[in-house]
């Protein structure tokens, strides 16, 4: 009964304005307005989350074009400032960091640091791959290691002259260690170990 007297108190205020003609006559067209309004926002809201995703999308890809048009500026120049350079210069930049192994010549350079100064007692260069037959010549080039070692006696002054040497070699050499020994009958040795570098293809 309380349940009955509930509903019946909400229809009492809800009829007046049910039974409003103005209600009745501009209801359908709220609803319809409403109705469509909510259709859309669901039917818009994909679009333009879309739409947003691909303006960062194009906003992302700009900034990469604009990175790659520069380092692309950045290569054509520093070819140009390469391409610039005294001839001599560039034999000398191509023996520092040859694009091939070049063992012959990393054996002369070590071996000349100790000409006419010192004996040299032991020459070692680990193995290498000397020709490897690439089918493609657009490949990146890649920086290769070749590990030596090298001793030699002599004295004191000799030694040091002989490291010196080492640092002035035409080919680019990385020292990784560098120890002088005095044996027990006055001789002074010198054992060298270390890395060159050339380019593969």
């Amino acid at each position: 009964m309380a349940t009955s007297t509930k509903y019946s108190r909400y229809y009492v205020y809800i009829k007046p304005v049910i039974t409003n003609k103005y209600v009745r006559s501009f209801a359908p067209y709220i609803f319809s307005l409403i109705s469509l309004i909510i259709f859309i926002i669901f039917a818009i809201r994909p679009t333009v989350l879309t739409i947003i995703e691909l303006q960062k999308s194009i906003q992302d890809n700009q900034e990469i074009l604009t990175k790659l048009e520069e380092k692309s500026t950045n290569l054509t120049n520093g070819k140009r400032n390469l391409e610039s350079l005294d001839p001599d210069l560039l034999i000398k930049i191509n023996n520092k960091l040859p694009k091939n192994p070049s063992i012959t010549n990393l054996i002369g350079s070590l071996q000349s640091s100790a000409a006419n100064i010192a004996t040299v007692s032991a020459l070692q260069v680990q193995p290498v791959t000397i020709y490897e037959n690439t089918t493609d010549q657009n490949a990146p080039q890649n920086l290769e290691e070749i590990a030596f070692s090298f001793n030699s006696q002599g004295s004191y002054i000799q030694l040091i002259t002989i490291l010196e040497n080492l640092a002035k070699s035409s080919r680019f050499l990385n020292l990784t260690s560098a120890v002088i020994n005095k044996g027990s009958e006055g001789g002074t040795s010198l054992s060298v170990t270390g890395k060159s570098y050339y380019l593969k293809q």
